[in-house]
């Protein structure tokens, strides 16, 4: 079972989110505890994946050694990757 982190940008973000928004994102991420592989997509030239939630992209960096996932950033589709990469 894997863990789930947030970076303090990415708790920040969450909680600028509508409060129903964050809800279902917490629980897919808890829901991801078994196996994150099954909905996550490994970005293009990073080591970093992204989880898809509607106009939402959650980018998470999975360490399968400590069996951990921490979310480096939550935020709309057409400004996760300019913001936060």
């Amino acid at each position: 079972m894997y863990s789930v982190e947030f970076t303090d940008t990415a708790e920040e973000s969450l909680l600028k989110l509508p409060p129903d928004i964050s809800k279902r994102i917490v629980l897919k991420l808890e829901s991801l505890a078994d196996d994150p592989f099954r909905v996550a997509e490994r970005l293009t030239n990073s080591t970093y994946y992204k989880i898809r939630m509607g106009k939402y992209r959650v980018i998470v960096d999975i360490s399968c050694n400590h069996r951990n996932i921490l979310v480096i950033a939550v935020d709309n589709r057409k400004r996760v990757y300019k913001n936060h990469f």
